[in-house]
């Protein structure tokens, strides 16, 4: 699990910083809150520093455990059926990111209220689901091997990063 927060930190900071972004819809006010502070942090000079790259990644990563729901991501990825949910739960947060470039590419969060908050627990670039892409990797890697192949995978990748 924590190998796909590394993914999710990584894949926050490429969309985050590839340009501005358009907003709209009620769960966006609680997202926007958060990715406004992970822009402030990239921006920070004095964060910006080789010395001080830790500190940012980690300032980063506490921002994003706040916005994603990782264990509703990865019940997603693992499980092969979606399961009903109420419009509220598959909330769906449309943006693009204009890049330097002018290049317009869309993003969509899919969030589910949990408590008082709204969670991310897909997010999809130029139409291309992190959850599905997990999906299938898991799933060839439980075919060829097993369900307990893929825990051991998960966490040979998880004490490697550490």
């Amino acid at each position: 699990m924590a190998s796909v927060r590394m993914l999710m930190v990584a894949a926050v900071a490429v969309v985050l910083t590839t340009g501005g972004t358009a907003w709209a819809g009620a769960p966006t006010d609680q997202l926007r809150g958060r990715v406004d502070r992970v822009l402030r942090l990239l921006e920070d000079p004095q964060l910006k520093s080789e010395a001080r790259a830790g500190e940012r990644r980690a300032s980063i990563r506490a921002i994003v455990a706040e916005i994603f729901d990782f264990r509703e991501l990865s019940q997603r990825a693992l499980g092969p059926h979606w399961q009903g949910r109420t419009p509220s739960e598959q909330a769906t947060v449309r943006t693009r990111i204009v890049t330097k470039q002018s290049t317009e590419i869309p993003v969509d969060y899919r969030m589910r209220v949990v408590g008082d908050r709204w969670l991310v627990y897909d997010v999809a670039i130029e139409g291309v689901s992190l959850v599905a892409n997990y999906r299938a990797q898991f799933n060839r890697i439980i075919q060829r091997s097993s369900y307990k192949g893929l825990v051991e995978q998960l966490t040979a990748r998880l004490a490697s990063q550490r």
